[in-house]
């Protein structure tokens, strides 16, 4: 008996909170109701003003209409008699046929204005949304609203997957700081300082791009370290980077500034196995590698290759074979190739001639030497100080002094300060010339560079 009767008010518990429940869903489904209704109504309330405004725009135009109407009508008939008040109107306009024309240009511009006021005031389809989320937001919970938004507003990721093109990554401001600080120590030959940028860029949670290698190679070259160009080249493979050919450039030249031309040869030749893009600086860069020794048949063998390419040579190019044959004090072939230059209709510098004059004055050759200079002051190029120097060496080589001192002169007229080896090769012009003219102008010599 006594479960039984535990049974029986355990069960009587159950029934009243049930009933609880029913009851509380039931005002809550009412109050729903009610705040649903609340919000039609207040949404109805807010457009009927709006409507009644917008009937009466109307009727006041139809009205406006309609008068223009018959005054036109009564303007255009002006031999017949109107009834009633028509007749008034007619008798009124009698002096005037313009009125009619007036009130219906009157009455196009309101409706023209009233289009434009109407047009204006439409929403958008984004106006639209933002107005149904608002009124959404007196039924549903905002909880849903405010979860939404950060959603909406998220950044979309670029799609891997193929289809439209995505829209481009913003740049990483870290990696942009880091990237121009790296170039800054490259145009500085600060190999030492951007290797430390570098490295603290990724102790930053950084993370390197093939063009932030390529300056620290920049860096390499500039200070001509080709070993360390090297190191940075395989770490920027192992990290999963494949090298451009701005990479393959850069490595070059830092070879060539090393004056290891075996080692940039071998990056070229490697370059051209793996058919990548060759371009004229690649050959270019080889090429003067070759220059600095002197080295004519090398670096004609690389121009004649780059033609055979298909590689169109610019003018540095073939100033860096004319400098090749310079070292070698080849007249003839740095001549060769500067008229081939010309022929081509490429555009000869101060280092065009100046290569030219070093050759002839490796030579002694000082006649030919003073026709270059003729013709380059022909064609309005300015010689520089390498240009005099070399005018100065070649007339010293060849030990005649009265010539060095005239162009030593013309270089000072110029307005070009001479720098120690134009005084340099001077005075050796002077200690070639036996007797004491020599020695005295060795003298005047010493006393000028001092000034």
């Amino acid at each position: 008996a006594a479960m039984s009767v535990t049974s029986f008010e355990t069960t009587s518990q159950a029934t009243k909170d049930s009933a609880s429940l029913v009851s509380k869903a039931s005002a809550n489904k009412s109050k729903r109701f009610e705040d649903v209704s609340c919000s039609s109504r207040s949404f109805s309330q807010q457009k009927e003003p709006k409507e009644q405004k917008g009937v009466a725009r109307w009727a006041f135009l139809g009205a406006l209409t309609g008068i223009c109407a018959v005054v036109f009508a009564v303007d255009v008939t002006p031999g017949e008699r109107w009834p009633g008040w028509i007749g008034v109107v007619q008798s009124y306009l009698a002096g005037s046929t313009i009125t009619a024309e007036v009130v219906l240009c009157l009455s196009v511009f309101l409706v023209a204005v009233t289009f434009r006021k109407k047009s204006a005031k439409r929403p958008t389809s984004e106006k639209l949304a933002v107005k149904k989320l608002g009124h959404g937001r007196c039924v549903a919970d905002n909880s849903a609203a405010a979860a939404a938004a950060p959603a909406a507003a998220a950044p979309r990721r670029p799609s891997t997957s193929g289809g439209a093109p995505a829209a481009p990554a913003r740049a990483n401001p870290l990696s942009a700081k880091f990237n121009a600080a790296i170039d800054a120590a490259a145009r500085q030959g600060d190999m030492t300082k951007a290797h430390d940028l570098f490295l603290q860029f990724e102790q930053a949670g950084g993370q390197p791009e093939p063009m932030t290698y390529n300056l620290v190679l920049r860096a390499c070259a500039k200070a001509g370290d080709s070993r360390a160009a090297e190191i940075w080249f395989k770490r920027m493979e192992t990290k999963g980077f494949r090298p451009t050919m701005c990479s393959y450039n850069t490595l070059l030249d830092a070879c060539a500034k090393a004056d290891d031309a075996e080692a940039c040869e071998k990056r070229l030749r490697h370059m051209i196995d793996q058919r990548m893009e060759v371009n004229v600086i690649s050959y270019a860069t080889a090429i003067y590698a070759r220059a600095r020794r002197g080295d004519v048949a090398q670096a004609e063998e690389w121009m004649e290759k780059m033609l055979a390419a298909g590689v169109e040579p610019d003018a540095i190019t073939y100033n860096s074979v004319i400098h090749a044959n310079s070292v070698s004090g080849n007249v003839e072939g740095a001549e060769r190739w500067l008229e081939e230059m010309r022929r081509r209709g490429l555009e000869t510098s101060v280092a065009t001639f100046t290569a030219v004059i070093d050759a002839c004055a490796k030579s002694g050759e000082v006649p030919r030497a003073e026709r270059w200079m003729g013709r380059m002051l022909e064609q309005n190029v300015k010689p520089n100080v390498v240009t005099f120097s070399a005018m100065i060496d070649a007339c010293a080589k060849a030990g005649n002094v009265p010539r060095a001192e005239h162009w030593l002169e013309r270089m000072t007229e110029q307005g070009i300060k001479p720098n120690a080896h134009s005084f340099c090769t001077l005075i050796n012009a002077c200690a070639k010339a036996a007797g004491p003219n020599g020695a005295e102008s060795a003298e005047r010599g010493l006393d000028r560079s001092e000034e």
